[in-house]
């Protein structure tokens, strides 16, 4: 015989998500509380599967993003795209975009040369300042590369 929170998706989901705490995990935990909220209070079925489905896949979705962005290594042949994954993937990890640990997440897959002359010598405030920056630093690089070869 189920406990009587286990046979309703949406008691299931929300007794879940009562279990998992820590700092790393409060504002995702706490976003997908009230998303059950929002579905509950839209008249969404508490036996429909929603319930449930819905925090798997974007807990898959979530942790999938956290490792990707682990991963994610400079792409000296298209900064732009380098930037744009590490902006969905942040995103998608629920990682602040502003926050000092993403931006030094994304420093650190610059070049170290990179990193340390826009740490020392420009220290832009956000997210975007450091990818503006970065992309800036990259196309003068290239360009003095290819003065070079001439």
């Amino acid at each position: 015989m189920k406990a009587p929170q286990i046979r309703i998706p949406m008691k299931c989901a929300a007794l879940f998500l009562g279990f998992i705490k820590g700092p790393n995990v409060d504002d995702w935990v706490k976003l997908q509380t009230d998303e059950i909220l929002a579905k509950y209070n839209w008249a969404v079925n508490q036996n429909d599967e929603v319930y449930w489905d819905d925090l798997f896949w974007d807990m898959a979705s979530w942790k999938s993003a956290k490792e990707k962005l682990r991963n994610l290594t400079w792409i000296l042949s298209d900064v732009n795209m380098f930037v744009t994954q590490f902006h969905i993937l942040a995103n998608q990890a629920e990682y602040p975009l502003d926050d000092h640990p993403t931006i030094m997440l994304f420093a650190s897959k610059l070049s170290f040369k990179m990193m340390e002359r826009i740490l020392c010598n420009i220290r832009p405030p956000d997210f975007w300042g450091w990818a503006d920056v970065a992309c800036d630093y990259h196309q003068s690089n290239t360009a003095i590369q290819g003065l070079r070869m001439s």
